[in-house]
């Protein structure tokens, strides 16, 4: 291959990054986003898909004993994250809590009795000004299938306090959860204490799981700035419990909702912390039963798509891991969409079915606020979104507030879901996680974020216009770099290389799967490796330089050449200095290395790895299908070209070009001519910018900081590993 025009220059290692993901690598951040909760039927299998000859698979729960759950010197973390871990259900159940039988039998055996009460009575319970999400709620809800849900009954309360707040503000801004509790306390005055004792009871085992939770999340990186998932549940006062009671089949039955697997209750993600579920309780005529239909109960989707049901012991409670854990955690614990399917056929007539939900959640007003600040860069076509400031005096990425994505997205093509989202990393400091979305279907996109001087650019411009001596700004250019390739990638790995099956998104696109139950092959991004070097004669006098035909004028760099499979680095450097020069190498020594993510979509992130080549000939074939000159500089010529190249000069006028295209005025123009002499005459050469390694590689051999490969690792200011 023929040397590479590196133009600029992007490299950061691990530790310099300024996103640092989490050390845990045994767990992948996630992210999940849609709005709370909703139907999901059309991105699930339908019960239609799963025939009584293919039946859903049943899966136990995790289950955890209470006595390990309250020692608190227990490591329980491998439990925790098959439970709730990228890869878990989403749902995990507690046993041997004691005291929680008779509760639970307590509590469910009044909910057909409050069903049951005078209409009359029960309209005394509802509160319309809490969205009938206080008091007692029935047909207030619609089914999938956009009919009113006569299936079941509701009764909410807060179990914890009667009167969560006193403060008006808060009443009515969030009514669902700050509006005061509303008992039967004449028609059915059992129902308060049962309550209260079993959705304590709830809330207490469930405080003891997050401290678990926390240990498990915090196992190799830091907590959310305000606080472990115990203490954001300690300190709320916005729990809420939900006694269920589902009408026998004989009063409010519908075929068609019937015939579905989320029949009783529709596809959603809980979108609170923690939700405590005990196991139904199916009666008929006041006598206990055991489930009539064995393909009823709760659904889960998995992370793969599977759908699955999901069982636990009736003296267990279970545990579902929420929307807000699942972001404050940033991936480490994960929710997963779930419904309950109705018992159907003829042993399911005229029977009724009892449960208890807690639905353990933030503060309504908590002391700080409790979510992490998300930046998204969108890119259209490989280019990342850049802004202009509005006194006009620099250009910057364009960043977007989770909140300003979903506005400028609303009415557009492209969708905002979790499969859109690809994570970046997290930048603690800031409390910032980063996000990146290709939004290149979005036609009418580029107008609406051109009157907010919006424009998207290409990565090799902004290159360009970034001040390489300023830290931060090239450790913003490096998330964009790092962005684009993961995008690309996505855009090119959208089939399964083994079977042809369409991939899907995992881990918030760090990797991919395929689809295909009978493969599920697991595909992560593509890196290909480049070796670039520069050549030295015997003497240590003289360095070998080439240009292709597409560099601007007077430009000249290094050879550089991919590495054949089963080639080793140094090999790669001897063979591509001979087949594009005629040159022969001896000595091979390592200088640095640097990302390029500005390559051809089909090689989305390519790793150049530098080194200075020793020749063993002097004599130059070139061949001019890969090049089209190569020739031998002296130190003299070399240091001519690095002192005269005005690359200062260059940045600031591509600078001022990127703000013009942000604003509208242009849409680019030619940055080589910028290369010029202090006096205003054409340099007579220049090699790359200080942000390639190309001027790297040079630049320390011009200046002596590596000799014949006495100090091979050691690198000038401005070193690769710092930027």
């Amino acid at each position: 291959m023929a040397s590479l025009n590196h133009s600029t220059y992007l490299l950061r290692s691990a530790a310099d990054s300024p996103l640092l993901r989490p050390a845990y690598t045994k767990t992948p951040v996630r992210f999940s986003y849609h709005p709370p909760p909703s139907p999901r039927s059309s991105a699930l299998r339908s019960f239609s898909e799963m025939s009584s000859h293919t039946p859903a698979p049943t899966v136990s729960t995790v289950t955890i004993s209470y006595t390990e759950l309250k020692d608190p010197s227990a490591d329980i973390s491998e439990k925790i994250e098959l439970g709730f871990g990228p890869n878990g259900l989403g749902i995990l159940s507690i046993s041997d809590v004691p005291g929680y039988p008779l509760l639970r039998q307590n509590l469910l055996h009044l909910a057909p009795r409050l069903a049951s009460l005078p209409e009359e009575v029960k309209r005394e319970l509802e509160d319309p000004n809490s969205r009938y999400n206080i008091g007692w709620s029935h047909g207030k809800e619609k089914l999938e299938s956009g009919k009113p849900d006569l299936l079941k009954g509701s009764f909410y309360a807060n179990p914890i306090l009667d009167i969560p707040t006193t403060e008006l503000s808060l009443v009515e801004r969030y009514p669902s959860y700050c509006g005061p509790n509303m008992w039967p306390h004449r028609a059915l005055p059992e129902l308060e204490p049962a309550f209260k004792a079993l959705g304590k009871l709830i809330l207490d085992v469930g405080l003891l799981l997050a401290r678990h939770c926390d240990r498990y999340a915090s196992n190799g990186f830091k907590l959310h700035k305000d606080g472990s998932l115990q203490h954001i549940l300690l300190r709320s006062r916005c729990h809420k419990g939900r006694l269920l009671y589902y009408f026998p089949s004989l009063c409010c039955t519908s075929a068609e909702d019937d015939e579905t697997v989320s029949s009783w209750c529709g596809w959603h993600t809980d979108h609170g912390s923690l939700t405590g579920l005990t196991c139904g309780m199916f009666t008929r005529d006041a006598v206990e039963l055991p489930c009539p239909d064995s393909a009823a109960g709760l659904y889960v989707k998995t992370r793969s798509g599977q759908i699955v049901k999901v069982v636990y012991g009736q003296d267990e409670i279970a545990y579902q891991i929420g929307e807000t854990t699942e972001i404050l955690s940033r991936g480490q614990l994960c929710a997963t969409p779930h419904c309950v399917r109705a018992p159907k056929g003829e042993t399911a007539f005229g029977v009724e079915r009892s449960t208890f939900a807690l639905f353990m959640q933030p503060d309504c007003k908590p002391h700080e606020p409790i979510s992490p600040n998300f930046k998204v860069l969108l890119f259209r076509k490989g280019r990342p979104l850049a802004g202009s400031e509005t006194d006009g005096h620099r250009w910057h990425l364009g960043w977007l507030s989770l909140g300003e994505c979903r506005a400028f997205l609303e009415n557009s093509e492209v969708g905002l879901s979790e499969d859109s989202l690809v994570y970046l990393g997290c930048k603690y400091e800031d409390d910032a996680v980063y996000w990146a979305m290709d939004v290149s279907e979005a036609s009418g996109l580029v107008n609406e974020l051109g009157g907010r001087h919006f424009c998207f650019v290409e990565l090799r411009t902004l290159m360009v216009a970034t001040d390489w001596a300023d830290s931060k700004a090239m450790g913003g250019l490096a998330i964009a770099g790092h962005a684009r390739a993961l995008l690309e990638w996505h855009n090119t790995a959208r089939y399964c290389g083994y079977c042809g099956g369409k991939t899907v998104p995992m881990e918030a696109g760090r990797r991919k799967q395929c689809s295909n139950e009978l493969c599920k092959k697991r595909i992560y991004p593509r890196v290909d490796p480049v070796v670039i070097m520069l050549v030295i004669d015997k003497e240590n006098d003289r360095v070998l330089l080439s240009r292709q035909s597409r560099f601007v004028p007077r430009m000249w760099s290094c050879l550089a050449g991919f590495i054949e499979p089963g080639e080793s680095l140094e090999e790669a450097v001897r063979r591509e200095t001979w087949e594009e020069t005629g040159i022969e190498v001896g000595e091979v020594v390592y200088h640095s290395s640097q990302p390029w993510p500005v390559g051809p979509s089909s090689m989305p992130c390519q790793l150049m790895v530098g080194f200075f080549a020793y020749a063993k000939s002097l004599e130059i074939n070139v061949d001019k299908e890969e090049l089209e000159d190569a020739r031998w500089h002296s130190r003299e010529e070399i240091k001519k070209a690095l002192t005269f190249a005005e690359y200062e000069k260059a940045q600031k006028t591509a600078a001022a070009k990127v703000e013009q295209m942000c604003k509208g005025v242009e849409k680019g123009q030619n940055l080589s001519s910028d290369f010029n002499v202090e006096s205003g005459e054409l340099a007579p050469m220049f090699v790359p910018g200080p942000s390639a390694i190309a001027h790297h590689l040079i630049s320390s051999w011009a200046n002596q900081v590596v000799l014949n490969g006495v100090e091979p690792q050691k690198q000038a200011a401005g070193s690769l590993s710092n930027l």
